[in-house]
């Protein structure tokens, strides 16, 4: 099934089938039935031509209905005016909204006509004819747009001009037809009878050519329904579809469909995962749905078989599982979009908006990313970066404006970004709600270290999101996350319950009370470096113009300093510290801010041996990891100070 020509009209494939190469497949419908929707067209648009004469011949018995011509003109009157009203307001609004404003017109006219000519057996006249005559002139506009309409997807586009001129022709050369063989005789005419052929023949042209443009106006140029027409189009395809080749229900994932000609098939398909359809002609005349992705959509169809859209407004759209390689889409907006499993290696996304999209699973190698807004993006350990080629992005949106570019002044170095952000394998979130025991989580890995049983666990990233504290963990090849999970909170809460234990033991011996510790906290002052010095639980400045909690601050320089495996963590820290500590003015200069950091971090190694553990046995990756200059040589400074208190 590899040649361009091979065809399979009317076939139903089987999952056997799909394992081969489909590339040039041509499908559709067989020769026998296309010719039956082809005369089916035909007559639905010779039906409209004949109402179309009968009805202007209805129009023109109505100027010769009645000895007096004001009844006939009442008549004709409220039929051009409801029928104007109906015509006016589909093309607005659609079909269902427009009938009953046209009646309600026509009963208006009617009951305006009766008090006129003060005839009430005209109001029943008056008002079922020109009912009768806009029912029957619906009717005849939904067949006429229907017919219409399976044309478009019965041919190509290239075709439309023609079979619409054909149609046109064929409905007022009918219309006229019809109304110049239909005999009048009225009791007295109100025009004389040498000119009622001619007005027969008048009107029939004018309902021909107002019902062909009516009927056809449901579609533009292109050949597409107007907004309020779609349902016309899904009738026709739907019926375009019967007995053709179908798709329905299958999984179509990883098939080659290259130039395929996939017009009038029915390819509601239960997976289309990297499905390539590149090349493909007729999707948009197939009958497709939105259970996998949206393919229901005309833009997503333009860039699944094109590489690009006229559209970029992606926003809220489903492409999960979309063969997108080497896709164009620069400054595309895919707001909250779903692109779950998509293959956009090769792709274009720059200057991109993925805010709050989901790409987990996203193949994104060779992609060139510069200048995408990243922020609340969901990625995981399958989301691939090998090879991508980015400058920088932006990890926040607001007001319709990109900010917080990152780097902020520099570009990334080759495959920085790549190993930045590419998530890591057999990695697990373990979640802690209550503050954590950093001597027990601390010690908790160095047991597992220790005694390794062959589950290979490394710590590699600790970070708060609000109330809840993240601890990034790696494992070995062939272990389960949740023996991960239930084989760290074990070991943690046993190893914390074990220091209370020690802590209140050793508290009861120095006779040490609970408010006794408390009041000496709460009373007792130290220094804290030159500048600062501790009063209780609060960090002053000299001055006394400013304070900070201590554990509040201890805490951000613990964060800054375990998520430092992190870059991307590291800068909002540091400038939300270093904010609260201008805005509380215990820190206003940059100076006093580094000593401020350099001090505390010798402070908690000092009163925690774990973290101190922690600082000596990770120091050249906390030093590498931290933004050059100023602040990663206090921080150098401060390991040194615990190194070199070490006994």
């Amino acid at each position: 099934m590899n040649r361009s020509d091979q065809s399979v009209q009317g076939k139903n494939f089987s999952p056997e089938l799909l394992k081969r190469d489909l590339r040039g497949l041509i499908c559709g419908q067989t020769m026998i039935l296309r010719t039956f929707l082809l005369i089916f067209c035909l007559g639905l648009t010779v039906c409209v031509g004949l109402v179309s004469g009968l009805l202007s011949y209805l129009a023109a018995l109505a100027l010769f209905y009645s000895e007096q011509a004001e009844n006939g003109i009442w008549l004709v009157t409220c039929i051009i005016v409801s029928t104007s009203i109906w015509i006016f307001d589909v093309k607005c609004n659609g079909l269902p909204s427009s009938l009953w404003k046209a009646i309600l017109a026509d009963a208006a006219i009617s009951i305006t006509a009766t008090l006129a000519l003060r005839n009430t057996n005209f109001f029943t006249i008056s008002l079922l004819v020109p009912f009768l005559f806009l029912c029957t002139y619906a009717l005849t506009f939904m067949m006429g747009s229907f017919s219409s309409s399976l044309c478009v997807v019965l041919f190509a586009p290239s075709q439309h001009k023609t079979i619409r001129t054909i149609q046109s022709i064929l409905i007022i050369t009918l219309s006229i037809l019809v109304s110049w063989l239909t005999s009048i005789t009225p009791a007295k005419s109100i025009i004389a009878p040498l000119y009622s052929v001619e007005t027969r023949l008048v009107i029939g042209c004018l309902f021909g050519l107002i019902t062909a443009q009516l009927c056809l106006g449901t579609l533009d140029r292109n050949g597409k329904p107007k907004k309020n027409f779609d349902f016309l189009r899904d009738w026709a395809i739907n019926f375009s579809t019967l007995k053709s080749t179908s798709f329905y229900n299958l999984d179509l994932s990883n098939l080659d469909l290259t130039n395929a000609k996939l017009a009038n098939v029915d390819f509601r398909a239960r997976k289309i995962y990297r499905t390539c359809l590149k090349g493909v002609t007729g999707l948009e005349r197939a009958r497709v749905d939105n259970r996998y992705l949206d393919l229901d959509q005309l833009k997503v169809q333009q860039l699944l078989t094109r590489g690009y859209s006229d559209e970029t407004d992606f926003s809220h759209v489903n492409l999960q599982g979309a063969y997108l390689k080497d896709a164009l889409m620069q400054r595309f907006d895919l707001t909250q979009a779903n692109l779950n499993g998509a293959n956009l290696s090769g792709a274009d996304l720059r200057d991109s908006i993925l805010l709050r999209s989901q790409v987990t699973g996203v193949d994104f190698s060779t992609a060139n990313l510069t200048g995408i807004c990243i922020q609340d993006w969901s990625v995981n350990s399958e989301t691939n970066f090998s090879g991508v080629q980015c400058d920088y992005v932006y990890r926040e949106f607001h007001d319709n404006r990109l900010s917080d570019r990152y780097p902020s002044d520099r570009n990334f170095k080759p495959s920085e970004f790549e190993s930045l952000f590419q998530k890591l394998t057999n990695a697990v979130e373990l979640v802690f709600q209550d503050q954590i025991d950093w001597r027990a989580l601390s010690f908790t890995f160095e047991k597992f270290r220790i005694e390794d049983d062959g589950m290979g666990l490394e710590l590699k990233g600790i970070e708060q999101r609000g109330d809840y504290w993240i601890v990034k963990v790696t494992h070995g090849e062939g272990v389960s996350k949740q023996l991960v999970e239930q084989q760290v909170h074990s070991t943690y809460d046993d190893l914390r319950a074990l220091m209370e234990s020690k802590d209140r033991q050793i508290n009861q011996l120095l006779g040490i009370v609970d408010k006794q510790a408390e009041a000496l906290t709460n009373f007792s002052e130290q220094p804290l470096g030159n500048s600062f010095f501790i009063t209780g639980s609060t960090i002053k400045n000299l001055a006394g113009s400013g304070q900070i909690e201590y554990h509040e601050a201890a805490d951000q320089v613990r964060s800054l300093i375990t998520n430092s495996a992190d870059p991307s963590q590291v800068i909002p820290i540091l400038q939300s510290l270093f904010m609260q500590l201008s805005e509380q003015k215990v820190a206003t200069t940059s100076g006093t801010q580094l000593e401020f950091i350099q001090q505390l971090i010798v402070a908690e190694a000092e009163n925690d041996q774990a973290f101190k553990q922690f600082l000596t046995q990770h120091e050249p990756q906390i030093i590498s990891a931290m933004p050059s200059g100023a602040i990663a040589t206090a921080i150098q400074s401060a390991i040194q100070s615990v190194n070199s208190k070490l006994p």
